[in-house]
Parts: C-alpha cells; sequence; structure tokens
C-alpha cells in the first residue's frame, strides 16, 4: 500500500540517520485509528504531531462531512524534531472557502539550542 511504500522510505532514512528530522505531513484522506495509518506509524516510527504538541482533540479536526468533524488531514514527525507546535485552521470547514480541507500549520524549531 501508499502507506506501507512511504513508512519503508522514511524507516530507511531514519535506519541511515538516526538523528534524521523527518516530516510528513497532508491529505492522508485516512482516520489515524485506522490500519494504514496504524501501519504507516508503526513502520515509519514517526509520532502523531498534534500529540507531540498536545493539541486538545476537539481541535484535531480538518474535514467536515454531514456535520461530523473528522481528521483526514496529519502531520508526523520524528522524534528528534523539537519545539513541535501546530495549528488546523478552522476557516473552510465552517464558511465556503477554497477548499473542503483546513489548512495545517505547523512550526518546528529547525536550529540547534
Amino acid at each position: 500500500s501508499q502507506a506501507e511504500i512511504t513508512a519503508r522510505f522514511v524507516a530507511e532514512i531514519l535506519e541511515q540517520d538516526s538523528s534524521a528530522k523527518v516530516i510528513a505531513s497532508g491529505d492522508f484522506n485516512e482516520f489515524a485509528f485506522v490500519a494504514p495509518l496504524e501501519t504507516f506509524v508503526e513502520i515509519s516510527d514517526l509520532q502523531d504531531a498534534d500529540e507531540v504538541a498536545g493539541l486538545k482533540e476537539e481541535e484535531r479536526y480538518t474535514y467536515l462531512f454531514d456535520m461530523n468533524c473528522q481528521q483526514l488531514d496529519h502531520a508526523y514527525v520524528s522524534k528528534e524534531v523539537k519545539d513541535v507546535e501546530i495549528d488546523h485552521v478552522h476557516i473552510n470547514t465552517w464558511a465556503v472557502g477554497a477548499s473542503d480541507h483546513d489548512p495545517t500549520v505547523l512550526k518546528v524549531g529547525v536550529c540547534g539550542k
């Protein structure tokens, strides 16, 4: 599957450089609790940026379907990615916008301390 191929690619990067800063982000078109994304996380060893940043569960939605808030867009980070902040900007789900998905803003520390 596409999730497995991408996860193996990430795993290869981290195998060669365990301190690599890897981010996988975008419209995964799946819920985090379904097999493809669970497999992606298991193989890639990436972490859900929402969890790393401590974003409240009720703010994690990026899509509205039949008045149900859902999260189909995700960001995952390797353990070496530090200072993770994330926000799903709810400008499209509650108004006519440029997309049917809300944009995600991911801020990370890129400079060493």
